[in-house]
């Protein structure tokens, strides 16, 4: 799309960029960094500024999800605390990325080009000067909304004083966040693990969590959701049931009920 000569292609891919899936936004950023587009038209900056802001509204809801994955008290999700708290990282380091990209495609002064690099490097000392350096050449405004994301993981904010211990969420709540949540997490490992920590709960709790998930078309989710069915649901008939209406196509090599007794998942 973005190499078509009549633009439509590059509209597009604009709108595109309030697309939920933030590996599918990095592949269009830099489709459009590609692409010649100018950036000088008000309108153009403006939407490229709400979907900045958009990035950190995003960014927010993974930071307050990681605080409470910090929090985790639960004995049966010892072993998961680590892995969610490390794909948490991951949905935000991915989120750093797109603002990165987008502040280039914001404007093209060479000194913000050059800031940006050196804030994708692993060169932590630098990234002071390199924040500095936005400071002088961003909008205050749009300065203001990125500075966190920018120094990033370097300086990460303390929520625990925004957060009383009764503002916790519970393990229950918390795994479900993930499966029946607003927020739309670009890897099915978070519902994945979610799933996990359902059985390791072995509670009949879970069973709408694991209800849900196997609506999905994705094959991790599904197998993980099975996986975890096996545990919970102890009525087979209700098994079976819940079994025959997965669409097919999607686990068209899976052995149904070796994956209900756990031995075909091994994710890890």
């Amino acid at each position: 799309m973005g190499n078509l000569e009549s633009g439509e292609g590059k509209q597009i891919l604009l709108r595109a960029l309030f697309d939920a899936n933030r590996i599918l936004k990095l592949s269009i950023i830099e489709s459009l960094q590609d692409s010649g587009i100018v950036w000088i038209h008000r309108d153009r900056k403006r939407f490229l500024y709400q979907s900045i802001l958009q990035d950190k509204k995003e960014w927010l809801e993974m930071q307050k999800m990681q605080l409470h994955a910090q929090n985790l008290n639960e004995k049966r999700l010892v072993r998961l605390k680590n892995l969610f708290e490390e794909a948490l990282s991951e949905e935000m380091q991915r989120t750093r990325r797109l603002v990165l990209e987008k502040l280039v495609l914001y404007s093209s002064i060479p000194l913000l080009r050059k800031a940006v690099e050196t804030l994708k490097t692993k060169d932590f000392a630098a990234y002071a000067g390199a924040v500095s350096c936005l400071q002088d050449v961003l909008p205050k405004k749009l300065y203001r909304i990125v500075r966190e994301i920018l120094m990033y993981p370097t300086v990460s904010k303390d929520l625990s004083k925004d957060f009383s211990e009764d503002e916790l969420m519970s393990p229950n709540i918390f795994l479900n966040s993930f499966i029946f949540g607003h927020f739309a997490w670009s890897t099915p490992w978070l519902k994945a693990l979610a799933l996990y920590g359902w059985r390791m709960m072995n509670q009949a709790a879970g069973i709408g969590a694991v209800t849900e998930s196997l609506k999905s078309t994705d094959w991790i989710v599904l197998e993980t959701a099975l996986f975890t069915l096996g545990r919970l649901e102890k009525n087979k008939e209700k098994v079976e049931e819940i079994t025959l209406s997965i669409p097919t196509r999607y686990l068209l090599k899976q052995n149904f009920q070796a994956l209900l007794e756990g031995k075909n998942v091994d994710h890890h």
